[in-house]
């Protein structure tokens, strides 16, 4: 039981479904929600810059900053989870 808590639990796995949410959220995006995709991608792409502007301003390695601004610029909703994990 511990083993299997362990894996749910684990960074990778936890990278793994925020991934995989974002790229539900797309597709919903695209399906669903297509006469506001602008609307949307424009507010995601906003948000990961403010963020991205956030973590430069921060007092952190820059080994963790690129990354970090790697990947709030490829997965904007996931990658601000994933700053804050």
């Amino acid at each position: 039981m511990t083993k299997l808590l362990k894996l749910l639990f684990n960074r990778v796995t936890i990278v793994a479904i925020l991934i995989v949410l974002q790229l539900s959220a797309l597709i919903f995006v695209l399906l669903e929600a297509s006469e506001y995709f602008i609307f949307l991608n424009s507010l995601f792409v906003l948000l990961s810059i403010v963020y991205v502007i956030k973590i430069i301003s921060r007092d952190i390695p820059t080994t963790l900053k690129l990354p970090l601004c790697i990947l709030l610029l490829i997965f904007p909703i996931s990658g601000i989870f994933i700053y804050y994990f």
